[in-house]
């Protein structure tokens, strides 16, 4: 790949350069926003938006592009949760019961958020051994005694 900025070495490019494991070339953001996000649609994004009109603010356009050209904000650590996951070099596992499928199988946990404190209901972003990231709820989750 050739730099677009004239630099011998796209590596020194802060655009140009390959993008980390588990950030996505392309990510998404707003003006107002800390965050950069791998995914259009997250949901972290997605109510920060919400929460701007509720509260009387502007509501920011999406931004898109290399994840290079964010400036200082940090990743999303929901939709991102991967690339954190590589960066602490964590593998920690889990077992999973997908509607699709009957059986336990077993994946790599990566971040869990609560969604109604009252009732303790939590939502957990874990990764198969294929690369594919999905989000479960309780009881289609389980942890081993060597989670922790």
């Amino acid at each position: 790949m050739e730099c677009l900025h004239g630099f011998e070495d796209p590596e020194w490019c802060s655009y140009c350069k390959k993008s980390p494991e588990g950030l996505n070339d392309i990510v998404y953001w707003t003006a107002g926003g800390e965050a950069f996000h791998n995914l259009i649609d997250c949901e972290l994004l997605v109510s920060g938006q919400h929460m701007a009109n509720r509260i009387g603010l502007e509501n920011k356009r999406i931004q898109t592009g290399k994840n290079g050209s964010v400036g200082e904000r940090g990743a999303c650590p929901w939709c991102c949760a991967y690339y954190f996951a590589v960066k602490k070099k964590e593998n920690r596992r889990c077992f999973i019961k997908s509607s699709s499928k009957s059986e336990w199988i077993e994946v790599q946990y990566l971040a869990a958020r609560m969604l109604v404190p009252s009732k303790q209901i939590f939502e957990f972003r874990v990764r198969t051994d294929d690369g594919e990231e999905l989000v479960v709820r309780k009881p289609n989750i389980a942890f081993s005694k060597e989670f922790a």
